[in-house]
């Protein structure tokens, strides 16, 4: 599995090649709103959004991470056609 961070400020809709991301790190820190972009062993592309994020060592009662996702199930690269 790769991991890339998409470009800060970016819509999904605006990932046209993931394939040209930095997948160069295993580690990545994503910021609310920000999308992670997965690659898998066989090429296949998700991404996710990250939309909340609750740590308990910062004053939460319980970690808590909420996310939306999107898989390419075409096989393509191009998320432009997401919604």
């Amino acid at each position: 599995m790769e991991v890339a961070l998409s470009p800060k400020n970016i819509q999904l809709q605006d990932i046209r090649d993931a394939s040209l991301l930095n997948f160069s790190s295993r580690v990545r820190s994503p910021q609310i709103g920000e999308f992670i972009i997965l690659e898998n062993h066989v090429g296949r592309y998700a991404a996710i959004k990250i939309l909340k994020i609750q740590d308990d060592t910062r004053g939460h009662p319980e970690d808590i991470l909420v996310f939306s996702y999107w898989i390419l199930e075409d096989g393509s690269d191009n998320f432009s056609d997401t919604a």
